[in-house]
C-alpha cells in the first residue's frame, strides 16, 4: 500500500501529532495538579488556621498556679501504679527470676505485664526443644518464692503445640 503524501508532508503531520499528544498529557497532569491541589487546601487551612494549643511551659516556676496544679495531679495518675508496689518484689526481680530459671533448650521471645489490684501477671511466650524442657520450666517456676501460681497449657506439656508455649505467672510484683 503507497502512501500519497510526499514525505515533507508526512513529516511535518507526525510532528503535529506529536506535539497535539505532548499538550494533551501536560494538560492533563495541569488538572490532576489542581485538582489535587484544591482537594488539600482545606486540610491545609484547618491546620494554619485552627486553634492551637498552648504547649507547657519550659520551667514550672514561670507557670501559673492551676497549670502547675494539673501538671502535678497528671504525674500523680500517670506514676500512681508505679508507686503502688508495696512488696518487696518488683516487676523487673520477679521477670529477671523467671528467665534465670529457663532451661537450655527453651528459647524466650516475648514477654507481656499486666497489673491488676494488688496481683501481676507475666506471661513468657516462646518455644521449645521438647515438652519435658516445658515441664522441667514449670517446676523450677513453681518452687520460685516471686510466683505465686504458674499456668502452663496442657497441650503444651503433651507436646501437642510443636514447641510452642505461653506460660502465665502470677504474683504480688
Amino acid at each position: 500500500m503507497a502512501n500519497i503524501l510526499p514525505p515533507d508532508r508526512l513529516k511535518l503531520l507526525r510532528k503535529t501529532q506529536r506535539s497535539r499528544l505532548i499538550f494533551a498529557f501536560g494538560l492533563v497532569a495541569s488538572i490532576a495538579a489542581i485538582i489535587t491541589f484544591i482537594t488539600l487546601l482545606p486540610s491545609y487551612l484547618a491546620v494554619q488556621l485552627g486553634p492551637h494549643v498552648a504547649g507547657p511551659e519550659k520551667n514550672i516556676k514561670n507557670a501559673t498556679s492551676t497549670l502547675a496544679i494539673s501538671e502535678a495531679q497528671n504525674l500523680t495518675t500517670v506514676l500512681r501504679p508505679l508507686m503502688s508496689t508495696t512488696t518487696t518484689t518488683t516487676a523487673v526481680e520477679a521477670m529477671r527470676s523467671a528467665l534465670a530459671l529457663k532451661p537450655q533448650g527453651i528459647v524466650i521471645d516475648h514477654v507481656q505485664y499486666n497489673r491488676s489490684v494488688g496481683v501481676g501477671t507475666i506471661v513468657l511466650g516462646g518455644e521449645a526443644a521438647s515438652a519435658t524442657d516445658i515441664d522441667t520450666y514449670r517446676t523450677r517456676l513453681s518452687a520460685d518464692a516471686h510466683f505465686t501460681q504458674v499456668n502452663v497449657p496442657v497441650s503444651a506439656l503433651a507436646g501437642a503445640s510443636n514447641g510452642q508455649f505461653a506460660i502465665t505467672l502470677s504474683g504480688r510484683f
